[in-house]
């Protein structure tokens, strides 16, 4: 199966977002009403396609950790995936030096078994970053990852491929 563009071009675009625009990510998200910009950005993203690319918003949410003993962190949720490169969760995070770094998890597919599996990835302003299979995809899983990550200062990804991110 092919991944869904609907999906696809809202993981991109709210990606490049919060690369762009960190301080407004976390301003607007932590809000009561991000939940509504987030569903009306993504029945614009999806007023673009064709009527059978179009998915519900639902399973869409927001997940806020304001900065305290952990990053402040704030976590979009997607409908669940069906395809690779499709996502569950993609958030941003702001590192212990204030400087923000914006993770995914996808749904990806073992070469060997052909089983799906989750997959963690990270957009940076000058590509994706792949940080290799993780754990099921819950989101307390993903978010201790990607803290693991922000913590460890040898951490280094499994693979980079340069694309345009901004």
């Amino acid at each position: 199966m092919e991944p869904r563009k609907h999906i696809i071009h809202m993981k991109y675009l709210l990606a490049r977002l919060m690369l762009t625009e960190p301080e407004e990510t976390f301003a607007l998200y932590r809000e009561a009403d991000g939940g509504v910009f987030l569903l009306r950005l993504w029945e614009h993203v999806a007023s673009d396609l064709p009527e059978l690319d179009r998915i519900p918003g639902k399973g869409l949410s927001i997940w806020y950790r304001p900065e305290g003993e952990e990053s402040e962190a704030v976590v979009l949720t997607f409908p669940p995936p069906q395809a690779r490169s499709e996502a569950w969760y993609l958030g941003a995070f702001r590192n212990p030096d204030g400087n923000i770094r914006i993770f995914c998890l996808e749904r990806g597919i073992d070469p060997l078994t052909q089983e799906p599996l989750a997959i963690l990835a990270e957009f940076r302003p000058d590509g994706r970053a792949n940080w290799g299979p993780t754990n099921e995809p819950r989101l307390d899983y993903f978010v201790e990852d990607v803290d693991a990550i922000i913590h460890d200062p040898s951490a280094t990804p499994m693979a980079f491929t340069a694309i345009s991110m901004i």
